[in-house]
């Protein structure tokens, strides 16, 4: 039930964008996909508008949609569902036809063996024994015909997967450090506060800020900025291990998701995250001189069923309040408040 309804969709989908006379394109497909689902009210009242007007969107304008409205919706569940079930339908066709044309080979070698017998004996029946092998001949042509379609059809499919596969990296990566981004931390932070809610089990949550971080751009330029971060993210992977999560928040912000981590847990990695940026070593300009590089870190752990931004918000209080006192150092959340 599940592949019929996904290939339903397909078909839909695949109708529409003929009727309206779109390309078959890896981009479109997104684009007319995102449209027939709905998620995006946006986009389906910019195309509904277009449609009503007369004037379906050409080229230029569904490579205008897709950038807009769907570089990100590539990533949905749904789309990625979509494209894997049809995938495995086309897949299951042409297995189908391959057993088909092989039973259709055996029946034309029988026919014509049995043609060529009547004929030996001048039998009345050889001409329709012939016109049967012809059809059955023809059949075989078209089956490699239709399977050679749905090869090809499969392989779009294929390269519509790698591209998700590609979208999705890139819409939670930081591009400078390789980091989860900010995306990807929130979504990360709500599913690991859920299964803090159901498990019953502490979850910490460290912000960071790397200290002094626009003097340095400043003095040596971006380039050596871009490095001094790029180091503080090697060493934070260095650092935190296992489930937990590293991400670049923007600039010089980093945070640390921690499930199944307590306050006294989350402290010890902290402590753990700043002595490791401290040990960084970051050399500018011809001289060789040595930048500076240390993190100050606020530490918090969720309550349960609080909402999220207050979380955040608690541990980046901590993280101002390190600053405060001298960076360098990390504070937990409510302490010397």
């Amino acid at each position: 039930m599940a592949v019929d309804t996904a290939t339903d969709a397909q078909r839909d989908i695949l109708h529409g964008m003929q009727r309206h006379g779109i390309a078959l394109t890896v981009e479109n497909y997104a684009v007319w996909s995102a449209y027939h689902g709905g998620a995006d009210a946006r986009l389906r009242r910019v195309i509904d508008i277009m449609l009503g007007n007369g004037r379906p969107p050409d080229d230029r304008a569904m490579h205008d949609l897709y950038a807009r409205y769907c570089a990100p919706v590539t990533e949905t569940v749904q789309f990625r569902d979509i494209a894997q079930r049809t995938l495995g339908t086309l897949h299951l066709v042409s297995a189908l036809l391959g057993d088909m044309q092989g039973a259709a080979e055996g029946y034309g070698a029988r026919l014509r063996s049995a043609s060529e017998d009547l004929d030996a004996q001048a039998d009345p029946l050889r001409p329709l024994v012939a016109r049967l092998a012809a059809d059955t001949h023809d059949m075989i042509t078209h089956s490699e015909l239709l399977m050679g379609r749905l090869t090809a059809s499969a392989q779009r499919i294929d390269e519509l997967e790698l591209f998700l596969s590609e979208a999705r990296r890139e819409a939670s990566t930081d591009p400078l450090t390789g980091l989860a981004n900010r995306r990807a931390f929130d979504i990360a932070l709500r599913q690991a506060a859920g299964e803090a809610m159901n498990s019953a089990l502490p979850l910490g949550v460290l912000i960071a800020d790397v200290d002094r971080f626009k003097a340095v751009n400043d003095r040596w330029g971006h380039d050596i900025g871009d490095e001094v971060l790029r180091q503080v993210s090697a060493s934070m992977i260095e650092t935190v291990r296992g489930r937990d999560m590293v991400a670049r928040l923007g600039g010089e912000e980093f945070a640390v998701v921690l499930p199944d981590t307590g306050l006294a847990g989350a402290a010890a990695v902290a402590e753990h995250v700043r002595a490791a940026v401290a040990a960084c070593r970051v050399t500018a300009g011809a001289s060789s001189t040595m930048v500076p590089v240390t993190i100050s870190i606020g530490v918090t752990c969720y309550d349960a069923g609080e909402r999220l931004s207050d979380l955040v918000a608690r541990a980046d209080a901590a993280l101002y309040r390190a600053k405060q006192a001298g960076r360098n150092r990390i504070v937990l959340a409510g302490e010397g408040s």
